[in-house]
């Protein structure tokens, strides 16, 4: 019994608990403030915006949000920044090379919801594709073809060849 007490004060006096509080007080916080951010993104979109675009702007600015959020709630913990950017820089390495796919994929996406070749409702080609554009996304073209069949279409396919 006096060794669950030893351990419940060790644990009482070894964690940070001002900074664990300030750090959840700290994501609460940035979390409301995320959401009007993103109510005026959202009203600041005209009725003409497509909603691929709506969308993409959307999620862009959740996920980095959010990354700078976390980053923040830890430098409120008392970790060490150094650690964590390099450990970020090997983690990132080891995922490029395993995803060299879906990373083409995602630089092609940009490419494409960007220069605009094309828009959801529009008629395309891709290879022995032909249809109606039903989505954009940064990783695929879906599109529904002539007989009504649902296609997705890798991004890297669609920038590689003729549209």
């Amino acid at each position: 019994m006096e060794d669950i007490l030893i351990a419940l004060n060790e644990i009482r006096t070894d964690i940070p608990w001002k900074n664990l509080a300030l750090g959840f007080l700290v994501l609460a916080v940035g979390n409301a403030i995320f959401r009007a951010v993103d109510w005026v993104i959202t009203q600041s979109f005209t009725e003409n915006t497509e909603k691929q675009r709506k969308h993409t702007v959307r999620k862009f600015v959740y996920y980095t949000y959010n990354l700078v959020l976390f980053l923040f709630f830890l430098k409120v913990l008392g970790v060490q920044m150094k650690v964590v950017l390099g450990a970020t820089g090997l983690l990132t390495l080891a995922i490029g090379f395993a995803a060299r796919t879906p990373i083409s994929n995602l630089i092609s996406g940009i490419f494409l919801v960007f220069e605009r070749p094309f828009v959801v409702g529009d008629i395309i080609q891709v290879n022995e594709n032909r249809g109606e554009v039903v989505s954009l996304n940064l990783l695929s073209l879906t599109m529904r073809t002539l007989d009504n069949l649902m296609v997705r279409i890798p991004n890297e396919l669609v920038i590689g060849t003729a549209v």
